[in-house]
Order: C-alpha cells, then structure tokens, then sequence
C-alpha cells in the first residue's frame, strides 16, 4: 500500500536524500523479482508433481489430448439454423461443442 506524502514533506526529503526515491524503487523491484522467481519455483514444482502423478498412473503427462471448439457450431453445441432437425443438435461434435 503507497502511502500519501504531504508535497512538503516530499521535498524536505528530496532536499536531504536527492536518491531517497531510487533506493525505494530498487527495494521494490528487488522484492518484486524475489516473488516472481518464488512463483516460478512453486509453478515448477506443481508441473513436476503433475507429471510424476500421471507416470506413476502409467499416463504419460506429454500424451494428453486436446479439446478444440467444434468448427461447424463454433464451441456451442447447437446450431440455431437447423433446431427444427433434432433441436439443432451439431451432428459433427455430438452437442459437446469442442472436438478431441
């Protein structure tokens, strides 16, 4: 959370510290790197986890299929054109709007 600095405030520091604000900004980005490569460590970590779990199932976690949005119903299921031919059910995914 910033807090507010009274203008007068702000160039009593600046006259007594001309790079109190630098030091600050490094201190941030410092702490905003530190977090960021804490976060890739644990995405890391959960990725590997995952892979174990579908190897030790005997899944191999690189074999995993796709789903893609149907093409002819565009990821809906049904097709408004034709609901008068089995309630506009896409023949092409079956209504489960995404193919494998």
């Amino acid at each position: 959370m910033t807090k507010q600095i009274d203008p007068l405030e702000l160039l009593m520091i600046l006259h007594e510290n001309p790079n109190a604000f630098a030091e600050e900004n490094a201190a941030i980005q410092a702490e905003t790197e530190a977090k960021k490569a804490a976060y890739e460590a644990a995405r890391d970590a959960a990725d590997a986890a995952k892979k174990a779990a579908y190897a030790a199932d005997g899944f191999f976690f690189n074999n995993v299929r796709r789903r893609y949005d149907c093409a002819r119903c565009s990821g809906r299921g049904v097709l408004q054109q034709y609901r008068h031919v089995s309630g506009g059910v896409c023949f092409n995914c079956n209504g489960d709007a995404y193919r494998l």
